[in-house]
């Protein structure tokens, strides 16, 4: 494990001021600056992997910049779990719970985090409730978004799916332009190449979508909602 590297106050963001876009995680800089002091801090290039699927991992990582792909390697093809994004962690329920991981962390590009380990984690949580408790902020908040789609995404119409995919990443992220290709968001969202194709077609010629090179720009999201069951 590489040794922290510093980083000079005028490139981190200022105090309140939160992580990478994920509204969802709410991590605020001044969040993370009460944790940084206790992770080991390492840049990763694109494609690289924080854990495998079924490996007992020894750290937990807070995401300082960049995207971490979840990827469950069990069936034929690999299927996209979930995009993690900054501002939030991965491989925390494996560490705290010393079991198993349930997916494989692969970077999306050149990415940042905070390494922590289970020791390091243990004594956080017995010794600093506040500590405690932006744990817990952060885990929740990542779960939660995970459990709303599997909740609301599977059985419906592929239109429907996809539809909600993208509002969803508008409310949680303010997104407006997703960085997914076709292949993946039909992995994301367990449906065929060939139908998402299709589907965004539909979406691009009602003028809420516009399609690019391994992009979609959602240019209507108040008509993508018109189309989700109320």
């Amino acid at each position: 494990m590489d040794k922290p590297s510093s980083q000079s106050p005028e490139s981190l963001p200022g105090p309140h001021q939160t992580v990478g876009s994920d509204h969802a995680s709410l991590l605020r800089e001044d969040d993370l600056g009460a944790l940084r002091p206790f992770g080991e801090r390492k840049e990763w290039p694109a494609g690289a992997m924080l854990f495998r699927q079924g490996d007992r991992p020894e750290q937990l990582f807070v995401i300082e910049q960049g995207e971490v792909e979840l990827i469950d390697e069990s069936a034929h093809e690999r299927r996209i779990i979930q995009i993690v994004h900054a501002g939030s962690s991965v491989g925390d329920l494996p560490v705290l719970l010393e079991t198993p991981c349930l997916y494989t962390a692969v970077t999306r590009g050149a990415t940042t985090t905070l390494g922590f380990s289970r020791e390091t984690v243990r004594t956080l949580l017995e010794a600093n409730p506040q500590i405690c408790f932006l744990w817990l902020r952060i885990l929740s908040r990542r779960l939660e978004h995970g459990y709303r789609r599997f909740v609301k995404l599977p059985g419906r119409p592929a239109l429907q799916r996809l539809s909600h995919y993208l509002v969803d990443e508008v409310d949680t992220r303010g997104a407006t332009s997703l960085d997914l290709t076709q292949r993946e968001l039909a992995s994301t969202l367990g449906l065929g190449r060939q139908t998402v194709s299709r589907e965004l077609g539909k979406l691009e010629l009602l003028g809420l979508v516009k399609r690019g090179r391994g992009q979609v720009r959602i240019i209507d999201p108040d008509g993508l909602r018109a189309l989700l069951p109320r």
